[in-house]
């Protein structure tokens, strides 16, 4: 785990899963993506696994609750990110915690969690990001 988050926190890797003690997934990539790609292609991987990621916002702790994840890194963290974990017996560590997650030009919301803002449902967050990247 050690390996996974010196990865994500000197940004060689975007998203990193950990299961049975092996580095099963590593990618790269920006925003959610990384981590969704991972939810949509290999969701059983998620499944009582470490993941490490360079942001954790609400949209991605949906994303995480749903692949039923045991542990969680970031290298940044939200407030509501570690309200929803937490409420879900998921454990996490961060190196800094946020207010909120901003857009690339910092003007406003990322898109992402303006997209479950309102969504306390991990499925039903899961759901909007999915309908909004048109993926469903």
């Amino acid at each position: 785990m050690e390996e996974a988050k010196e990865l994500i926190d000197n940004n060689i890797k975007s998203c990193i899963v950990i299961k049975n003690e092996k580095i099963i997934h590593s990618v790269d990539g920006t925003g959610i993506k990384p981590l969704l790609n991972i939810y949509m292609e290999n969701k059983q991987d998620l499944e009582n696994s470490f993941v490490a990621d360079k942001l954790i916002g609400k949209a991605a702790a949906m994303i995480l609750i749903c692949g039923k994840v045991k542990n969680v890194y970031g290298t940044k963290i939200s407030k509501s990110a570690i309200e929803l974990l937490t409420k879900n017996n998921i454990e996490y560590e961060y190196n800094e915690l946020i207010e909120k997650v901003y857009n690339k030009d910092k003007t406003d919301l990322c898109p992402m969690e303006k997209t479950v803002l309102k969504i306390d449902n991990p499925e039903d967050g899961v759901n909007a990001i999915l309908k909004f990247l048109n993926l469903v």
